[in-house]
């Protein structure tokens, strides 16, 4: 089986197209303002060289239902590329 690196931005944007969210969706489940700030750059950050820290990567977790190893592994795979 061969592995594709699946960039975080590209993620999140088919996270939020499948649930029919807009950035103002998304950040108003996401009341404070530094996860707003990160999921704004993990989206539309440049050259998609966005990192999650712990906080915001369980914050999204919980938010889109998936596990926190998850986002673990998207993150890995941005700093690999970076």
């Amino acid at each position: 089986m061969i592995r594709k690196k699946f960039p975080l931005c590209e993620y999140l944007q088919e996270e939020m197209e499948v649930r029919e969210w807009t950035d103002a969706d998304l950040y108003s489940r996401l009341p404070d303002p530094v996860d707003q700030c990160a999921a704004f750059l993990a989206i539309y950050g440049e050259n998609n060289k966005t990192i999650l820290d712990d906080h915001t990567a369980k914050v999204l977790s919980r938010l889109f239902d998936v596990s926190s190893e998850l986002f673990k592994n998207l993150n890995n795979a941005q700093r690999e590329k970076l």
